[in-house]
């Protein structure tokens, strides 16, 4: 899901435009400064946020990141969160995998079944 209707709307009405992202998301606050928010370019989800952005949104920061910051050797390009896709890290050995549960030839472990 993008951004609602709701949110595009109020941004139209009350929002003064900020600043825009790497990712392509846009900044807004309201003219007197109380409320700050961001219309996602893609799904909403807090992760797309860099940390420079995040800051600023949350009150940590004063000024607006707008200007490029120096990127040092030591930093990684942010990535969002990637957790429950078809992206997510897997681990070699992962339990998760195709299992077959008619023969046990497959399986990756041995059930515990209790005593009788």
């Amino acid at each position: 899901m993008i951004n609602s209707f709701g949110t595009i709307v109020y941004t139209k009405f009350f929002g003064n435009f900020v600043g825009k992202d790497d990712a392509g998301n846009r900044y807004y606050m309201t003219s007197d400064n109380q409320k700050k928010w961001v219309l996602y370019s893609t799904k909403n989800d807090a992760s797309n946020v860099n940390s420079a952005w995040h800051l600023w949104l949350t009150n940590d920061r004063v000024k607006a990141p707008v200007e490029k910051n120096k990127i040092f050797n030591w930093q990684k390009k942010h990535m969002s969160n990637k957790t429950g896709s078809l992206e997510a890290y897997k681990p070699e050995g992962d339990i998760n995998k195709k299992v077959n549960l008619e023969n046990n030839k497959n399986k990756l472990y041995n059930s515990w079944e209790p005593p009788k």
